[in-house]
């Protein structure tokens, strides 16, 4: 992956990964920028919060714990000189990278208040960028189901996929595909789970989306059935 950064789409690259080795090369690769830019310094911090995201939240190594920490001090570090551009982005990913310190510390007090955070960056940016929407929609599907938690997670990636259905800049068929992914883990309906997890696969063309989970879940939910 090149770490010459210059747009919004280039920052983008360094979201949703699910590949370890990928991950451990893009933060080699940006620690060993002597002088880095503004820009190189968000991608960093964007990959130390997928580093945590994948290692801490979903492998369950709490060694990783402390990316969580590194990831929001770098992100937050940044913004006085961010690009304006990347703002609805950045502000997003600090606001995530707070809700990975909170679930570091078991801090549901903080988690609350990063829940409400998202909803003011919403209000604010949504309209032109979908970060906000899918990491709290994220962010509340991994959450016990209490005071409507999954409902709201549901129209949150609902939303993003409407946005994206009206105008395909909106985002990239990736997010649609762990949108579609997500919606598939949260519903109840047979049916309806079968459909989002097809629609996963479908528009998960290059491969770098939801489809892998969406593929092993179908599996599961044919053999339970069989």
């Amino acid at each position: 992956m090149t770490q010459t950064i210059s747009q919004l789409h280039d920052l983008e690259e360094y979201t949703e990964i699910l590949s370890k080795d990928t991950l451990s090369a893009n933060e080699k690769a940006l620690e060993s920028i002597s002088q880095p830019d503004v820009l190189q310094q968000i991608a960093l911090g964007l990959t130390y919060h997928e580093i945590c995201v994948l290692h801490f939240m979903l492998g369950k190594d709490k060694s990783y714990a402390p990316y969580a920490g590194k990831a929001l001090t770098a992100l937050a570090t940044t913004r006085p000189n961010a690009p304006d551009w990347s703002l609805p982005m950045l502000d997003s990913y600090i606001n995530s990278s707070r809700s990975l310190v909170a679930a570091t510390k078991g801090n549901l007090i903080s988690l609350l208040k990063v829940i409400r955070t998202y909803d003011k960056l919403i209000d604010t940016y949504s309209a032109a960028s979908y970060h906000p929407e899918f990491l709290q929609a994220s962010l509340l599907e991994n959450l016990p189901n209490v005071f409507g938690a999954h409902t709201k997670a549901k129209k949150r990636f609902e939303s993003v996929i409407s946005k994206y259905n009206n105008d395909q800049v909106y985002t990239t068929a990736k997010i649609i595909s762990f949108c579609y992914l997500s919606l598939g883990k949260l519903s109840k309906d047979s049916a309806a789970k079968t459909d989002y997890l097809k629609k996963s696969i479908e528009i998960d063309t290059a491969g770098d989306g939801g489809s892998a989970q969406a593929k092993q879940l179908l599996e599961t939910t044919s053999e339970s059935k069989s």
